[in-house]
């Protein structure tokens, strides 16, 4: 302990520690700076300067010492224990000075700032608190610790009495704030007492030689202290106390407490072979990191466990890994000194090293792997290469993913920005957050996506998880009445890009007595894009913000939550785009406008209006197709000048590979057997996939022998129908000879995983919008692949035997489109060469934004596509921020003020640094006007039963 003299520790339990907080605390105040008043900029400058000169001080001092070779003085001990211990008192309760109530916690990168006070200012105090300790105590082996540990009950005792009776007795009749301030001071000197002689005794009994082990009756403490009170401690916080402190229910924690405590009873001179000494020091050293962990998590707790000790006695157990650690330091200490003499001293200093890493690095390694195979299993699902079949049975382990997935449901975080410690009973402090950092990229993963994971890899989704918590968040009221009033068109033609830009005003009224939000969708034409986006706030026109997407929708999510103004528009699926305004106050209109680019004069309906863009007078109809540098516009004019070209279709059969279907795998092949007697066109070219989350395709001919490969496929996980559907239409579309009809056999269709709807990818099925499922009697039900896929359209439907395309000629390839009275888009797949610049911009927007476009297509059908000139999200997300073109990946997003604009850029970084896989923050679920009022009359009519039970007991007791 003596070591703790040496000045570099200074660096690192004071300039260390102050210089992390102080960039914790100055990044959250980048944020909220527009939002603090003069006086609360006074605090944050004043308690900056503070710390800073604290910091510049006491580092200048260690290094000065360091330099010189000299001790720590314990002159320096006394101030530095006087400034920490003052200052943080007064920091903590200036906190609502720094952080006032106007400030939504939401913005606040971490919201649990003021334990990151404690534990960021506790190495400072505990330091100076050694050093004082060391000073006071030069022959510390002579001593005895009794009386140390006498003034450390006692303190506890007095307190209570003054609780208790004291003042109670002087309070009476008294609110004055100078004996608040006095109770407090008083307070945090006799814990700074109470600590002293704590660790005064504990210092002196660890430092003790001869006539400890060879008494037995030293027994009589070491084992419930080392042994008992770990465990008692981990069984009280988990059950008695409702995990109050985190979550320690693994067995884990009770195994490695009890296994500490065994090593350090283990006397060390009844082991006289060093081989064997040198295996207890390592033994020691690998469990020590163990209590270290403890001794870290109650750390900002510590000048708590006073209080704890007078409320319910059990404080003791908060001091234990305090006190075992001192111990355990001095018992390292001394084995190294003793194993000295047999081996050399970089040796063991290494064994010590190695030691204390072996469980972070295994905790890590289990981190690493937890990450590699959540990312594995995201990828497949939200992220596919659907121009290749997915054969992942051999890399994809159920029995870890679900590990992970409940890893992951354990330490994601349900409350936003909670920080380091969350204190909650899910949560375990440090750890969770690591793993938010190494596993989830410090962002989470939504509710919904946890079980479709659960059901695509293991068959369901768990249920009634004590860790699941609430997972959704209820969002602001709709209402259909809030709809546009009026509105105006002003089209403007660019010559030179021979393209439309539109302005559309829209001023929407809120009819009814309820603040509600406007929500609508609306689909645009093919090659129309949106440019620009404006809300009315206040008197000013507030130009939207073209941010990440996931990003800007976690903003709004929180902005409407404290019912503040944004308007959001975004994407949803294919060309359909999401458009939201809140709030609108009862009776209020409010003002908002769009801008779109579009090639030619083309209609729209949003909301309960339909708007013209463009003017037809001003331009003919297009009856050319217009190619641009990332795909060609084909005017719905030029698709019906094109000729017809008529395909056959061939019957792609899907097989329920699930772990529900095992034992249905004999019935499979009988029900398609027969459906192939009865329909004997349909056996050429036939194929048939056998699936769950992987699959596996096969032609449909006995040299092929897919009745033995079904037998054979191993059922696990659920039916994983959405993934295989998109795989076999995606690899189908070049074909201009043939088209597939899918045809799922499975008992149990309604379980089969389908959770999004194939309308991203509407274009690339070429009018094929169904899909079939074979019934037990030979019949075949349709089922839309563009809405609800899961129910059924139609009974005993029949199979088109044919079916007629547009063939379109562009850039030398040809491209079959539906017959239909649309203009289309067609992306040819290329990359995106090189940012647009502002010179080219004004003229060629509409160039630009068919560029991104194409490369947001070739993105969606290969995410993970290797080569940087093809496929990749920074590039459309830096595309569109460059040009102004929203794209499915990016948002428009209008905001109040800057410091929702700063909160903004910083979640943006956060999800632009991190695996776009993951999530934001959980949805928000809408409540309808209807739903409201269903709630108001359920919370009435418990107060009615309150009131009434009330009465009831009243009547009874009378009698």
């Amino acid at each position: 302990m003596k070591n703790l003299l040496k000045p570099y520790w200074i660096l690192i339990t004071v300039s260390l520690p102050l210089l992390i907080m102080f960039w914790l605390y100055f990044a959250n105040y980048q944020i909220i700076k527009s939002l603090l008043s003069a006086k609360n900029l006074f605090y944050w400058q004043g308690y900056g300067a503070l710390f800073g000169a604290a910091w510049v001080l006491t580092t200048a001092y260690g290094i000065w010492a360091m330099v010189k070779k000299t001790k720590v003085s314990a002159y320096y001990g006394f101030i530095s224990l006087a400034f920490y211990v003052t200052t943080l008192y007064f920091f903590m309760h200036d906190q609502g000075r720094l952080f006032p109530g106007n400030i939504p916690n939401w913005m606040l990168s971490i919201n649990d700032l003021p334990t990151y006070t404690n534990t960021f200012l506790m190495p400072a105090i505990f330091h100076s608190l050694w050093i004082l300790v060391l000073f006071f105590t030069p022959n510390e082996r002579e001593r005895h610790s009794w009386w140390n540990f006498a003034i450390v009950l006692v303190i506890p005792l007095t307190w209570y009495l003054i609780f208790t009776v004291i003042l109670p007795a002087i309070n009476h009749g008294v609110n004055a704030q100078w004996l608040q301030h006095l109770t407090f001071l008083f307070f945090a000197s006799s814990t700074v007492v109470f600590f002293f002689f704590l660790l005064r005794g504990s210092y002196i009994i660890s430092s003790k030689k001869s006539g400890f082990w060879t008494n037995n009756r030293e027994l009589i403490w070491q084992i419930p202290f080392f042994l008992i009170f770990p465990v008692l401690g981990l069984s009280l916080n988990n059950q008695s106390f409702g995990y109050v402190f985190g979550n320690f229910a693994a067995p884990e924690f009770y195994v490695l407490a009890v296994v500490n405590g065994v090593l350090i009873l283990i006397p060390d001179n009844l082991i006289k072979d060093a081989r064997l000494q040198l295996l207890l020091f390592i033994a020691r050293s690998i469990t020590f990191s163990y209590i270290l962990y403890f001794f870290l998590v109650f750390l900002p707790l510590l000048p708590f466990s006073v209080l704890a000790i007078i409320a319910v006695g059990a404080g003791f157990l908060m001091l234990t890994p305090l006190l075992i650690t001192i111990y355990q330091a001095n018992l390292l200490w001394r084995g190294f000194r003793q194993l000295s003499e047999h081996f050399s001293p970089y040796v063991l200093t290494c064994m010590l090293l190695l030691g204390l890493a072996v469980l972070p690095l295994t905790v890590a390694y289990n981190y690493q792997q937890d990450r590699h195979h959540l990312h594995q299993a995201l990828e497949l699902v939200y992220a596919p290469n659907l121009t290749t079949q997915n054969d992942q049975t051999q890399t994809i382990d159920p029995a870890r993913i679900k590990r992970v997935l409940n890893n992951v449901r354990e330490n994601k975080d349900l409350r936003q920005n909670s920080g380091w410690f969350g204190w909650n009973e899910k949560k375990k402090p440090y750890l969770s957050a690591y793993y938010q950092w190494a596993v989830l990229d410090n962002l989470t993963l939504s509710e919904q996506k946890l079980k479709d994971l659960e059901r695509i890899f293991l068959g369901e989704s768990t249920r009634n998880n004590r860790f699941s918590g609430r997972n959704f968040r209820v969002g602001p009221v709709r209402s259909q009445d809030v709809k546009i009033d009026t509105f105006q068109i002003k089209s403007t033609f660019i010559k030179e890009g021979q393209y439309w830009r539109t302005w559309v005003h829209l001023d929407i009224k809120n009819p009814t007595n309820l603040q509600q939000e406007y929500a609508t969708q609306f689909k645009l034409p093919a090659g129309t894009w949106i440019s620009n986006y404006y809300l009315m706030i206040e008197g000013r026109k507030e130009y939207g913000i073209l941010a990440e997407k996931k990003a800007a929708m976690w903003v709004y999510n929180n902005i409407v939550s404290r019912r503040r103004d944004p308007g959001l528009l975004h994407y949803t699926a294919g060309n359909e785009v999401a458009f939201k305004v809140f709030p609108f106050a009862p009776d209020q209109t409010r003002r908002t406008g769009i801008e779109f680019i579009h090639k030619e004069s083309v209609k729209l309906k949003i909301g309960n209006q339909e708007i013209a863009l463009g003017d037809s007078i001003q331009q003919n109809s297009l009856t050319q197709v217009v190619t641009a540098n990332g795909g060609g516009y084909v005017p719905a004019q030029a698709k019906q000048q094109a000729p017809l070209k008529t395909l056959k279709p061939y019957l792609h059969f899907v097989i329920d590979g699930s772990a529900r279907s095992a034992q249905s795998k004999a019935k499979y092949i009988q029900q398609i057997e027969q459906y192939l007697k009865q329909h004997p066109d349909y056996q050429k070219n036939a194929q048939v996939t056998i699936g769950n989350f992987a699959h596996k395709t096969y032609t449909l001919n006995a040299a092929s022998q897919w009745q033995q490969s079904l037998k054979g496929f191993k059922n696990q996980g659920g039916f994983y129908l959405e993934d295989i559907a998109k795989r076999i239409l995606i690899q189908a579309q070049n074909n201009l000879a043939t088209y597939p009809e899918i045809v799922v056999i499975s008992d149990h269709l309604p379980k089969a995983i389908f959770p999004n709807t194939l309308a991203d990818f509407a274009q690339d099925l070429k009018g094929q919008h169904s899909f079939y499922a074979l019934q037990k009697d030979g019949t075949l039900n349709r089922h839309s692949l563009l809405q609800t896929p899961l129910k059924t359209l139609q009974t005993k439907a029949n199979i088109s035997q044919e079916r007629q395309f547009r063939l379109v000629k562009l850039n030398k390839k040809e491209v079959l489109l539906e017959d239909n009275q649309q203009a289309d888009f067609i992306p040819l797949g290329v990359g995106l060469k090189q940012f647009p610049t502002k010179n080219n911009l004004e003229g060629y927007q509409w160039e630009r934004a068919a560029e991104l476009w194409s490369f947001w297509k070739t993105y969606q059908s290969n995410p993970n596509h290797q080569d940087q000139t093809l496929s990749h999200r920074l590039k459309i997300i830096k595309g569109s921020f460059r040009t102004g073109i929203m794209t499915p990946l990016t948002s428009y997003l209008s905001l109040e003020n800057e410091a929702q604009k700063a909160a903004l850029l910083a979640k943006q970084k956060q999800m632009l640094s991190g695996n776009p896989l993951l999530d934001a923050g959980e949805e928000l679920t809408p409540m309808s006007e209807p739903s409201l009022w269903l709630l108001l009359g359920l919370i009435g009519l418990l107060f009615l039963a309150k009131h009434y039970w009330s009465r009831i007991k009243l009547l009874i007791g009378s009698f």
